[in-house]
């Protein structure tokens, strides 16, 4: 089966590239270009698996303090005991038992699903779907999005809503 997805975003939705690619199952990475930036979406059996968005994501321990789950002192030691440990922040928190395992994967999935919202506001790029590239670290522990969360409240052609609207949940 050839799978054949527009060129630019400017010709289509994020929700229905998307779309498309999960109904076919599509395993691979789809990179949208923008003039200068690079996005892409990582995809296996067509779901969500991880997202890299050029545009601002909260930093793991910023999500963690501003939860109130603990003090900014706390997650910069946890960081730079991990730095020397070669660990990533999430581990050392939860080595530090500041976090448990549910709750570092809930901030990690909460970061995902940020950059994934961050794309949605991508009106105008190149889009290119390729092999599967390199997941960034730490993507390949996580299973991918729940299809609902990928799909629902997203804007699609067939809908007529801005990319701003959806992002912030107006026209419902």
């Amino acid at each position: 089966m050839t799978l054949s997805l527009p060129v630019s975003l400017a010709e289509t939705t994020l929700g229905d590239l998307l779309a498309t690619c999960y109904r076919a199952h599509i395993d691979g990475t789809l990179c949208i270009v923008e003039v200068s930036a690079e996005h892409k979406v990582h995809l296996r059996k067509g779901q969500v698996l991880a997202v890299e968005c050029a545009r601002p994501t909260p930093r793991f321990g910023d999500v963690v303090v501003a939860a109130g789950v603990s003090a900014r002192a706390v997650v910069e030691e946890a960081q730079s005991d991990g730095q020397r440990r070669g660990w990533r922040i999430g581990q050392s928190l939860v080595g530090h038992r500041v976090l448990s395992p549910n709750e570092r994967d809930r901030v990690l999935d909460a970061q995902r699903a940020h950059r994934l919202a961050n794309l949605f506001l991508v009106r105008e790029g190149r889009v290119a779907l390729g092999s599967m590239q390199t997941l960034p670290p730490g993507a390949a522990e996580r299973p991918p999005m729940e299809p609902g969360s990928v799909f629902y409240g997203r804007p699609r052609a067939r809908d007529g809503l801005t990319a701003e609207a959806s992002a912030w949940g107006l026209g419902d």
